[in-house]
């Protein structure tokens, strides 16, 4: 049977019943909520369900986690991954049951083009009356004729396009609402934090850090990180705050002892908690994390180190404002979980120097301009990596 697409199915004027489907992790949440903002205001009545991908894998954010009193989103119904086969068909099965008790008016698939026809054909099966998701199947790394990775566009933006046919307003490109939405309860478990790290009256500005990542091909050197703060410590006096997982905070602790000063937050704080913090701090620096996303929810300044391991522009912080590194290397696009032939080479060649630069200018409220950025980091390669 032919696919319909979005334009030959009957699109519901007022869905009452909005079923997301959306998986990943926490950076795959985060970027999507301008688009949930975007359906959430043109639909103030409808129940919205997300459905989210449960996966045992160490440090995975639960999506109610990030958006449970948001106002986004009404349920969430998850299903499980990761484990046999059979335990991930079963964990499929019940769901589908379940959603087929249910009237459902309007599906929306918030995936890439590459990753959405399985869940198209989900949605379908549960009774959907109508389904919208990715035109295309696209490419996951779409190059120039030269060889060179394309640009593409935000995440965040192509999900929000991905909503067209809705007929519904839609923000320009890097014009999203990024908010999760906090909440009192969220800023005084904060406070109450604070004081009880006896940080309430640390020395202002606040930099919030994040200097790990789940995949090592992503980790800008520990030591530079170690040597930026130690400047801005001295140049404008900051208190870094830095966040992370459990497992991080011996390292995390080890760090604010090289400083003099600065405050822990790894396993201490909630996703939403963690946003609140960063809404306090002038600056975010650090690697391509879900951390980085947490940021720019929050409306922080980034200055974020990335690897070239995927395509310019898809996962940089959504907003205007930020900074982003990136080097030119023959091997981009390598997609590499760990790079060992190379030595993360595009992650080494980013510099102390520049990245300090970055974070005077965002401290000092100068305009920043991305752009300006990656070119200063291309300047400083070989022929060869051109």
């Amino acid at each position: 049977m032919r696919e319909q697409s979005s334009s030959e199915m009957e699109i519901p004027h007022a869905p009452r019943h909005i079923v997301i489907l959306r998986a990943g992790l926490l950076g795959d949440t985060l970027v999507a909520v301008p688009a949930l903002w975007c359906l959430r205001q043109a639909y103030p009545d409808a129940r919205i369900t997300y459905v989210w991908q449960d996966s045992p894998q160490k440090g995975h954010v639960k999506a109610y986690e990030v958006l449970g009193s948001s106002g986004l989103v009404d349920t969430f119904l998850s299903y499980k991954t990761g484990r046999s086969t059979f335990s991930n068909l079963f964990s499929a099965g019940a769901l589908l049951c379940k959603l087929q008790t249910q009237t459902c008016d309007l599906a929306v698939v918030l995936e890439e083009p590459h990753w959405s026809s399985r869940k198209t054909t989900f949605a379908k099966l549960f009774g959907a009356e109508a389904v919208i998701g990715p035109r295309g199947k696209g490419k996951h790394l779409p190059r120039m004729p030269n060889g060179n990775l394309l640009k593409l566009p935000h995440i965040a933006d192509a999900l929000i396009e991905q909503l067209r046919p809705l007929g519904i307003p839609l923000p320009l490109p890097g014009e999203g609402r990024v908010d999760i939405g906090l909440g009192d309860r969220d800023c005084a478990r904060v406070e109450a934090w604070l004081a009880t790290a006896g940080a309430r009256n640390a020395p202002h500005p606040w930099i919030g850090l994040c200097p790990w990542s789940n995949m090592p091909a992503k980790r800008w050197p520990l030591e530079r990180y170690e040597e930026v703060v130690r400047a801005l410590i001295s140049e404008f006096n900051v208190t870094p705050f830095v966040l992370g997982g459990p497992g991080e905070r011996d390292v995390a602790e080890l760090l604010v002892t090289q400083w003099g000063r600065g405050y822990v937050a790894c396993g201490e704080l909630s996703i939403r908690e963690g946003v609140a913090l960063l809404s306090q701090c002038a600056l975010y620096v650090g690697n391509d994390t879900g951390v980085m996303h947490m940021a720019a929810a929050a409306g922080t300044r980034c200055v974020a180190m990335f690897s070239s391991r995927e395509a310019p522009g898809r996962w940089e912080p959504y907003g205007k404002g930020h900074a982003v590194f990136r080097s030119k290397v023959l091997c981009e696009g390598c997609m590499l979980y760990e790079c060992l032939d190379q030595d993360m080479r595009c992650m080494r060649l980013i510099e102390v120097d520049e990245v300090l630069h970055a974070c005077r200018s965002v401290l000092n409220h100068e305009h920043v301009e991305d752009s300006h950025f990656a070119i200063r980091s291309l300047r400083r390669q070989t022929k060869g990596d051109i």
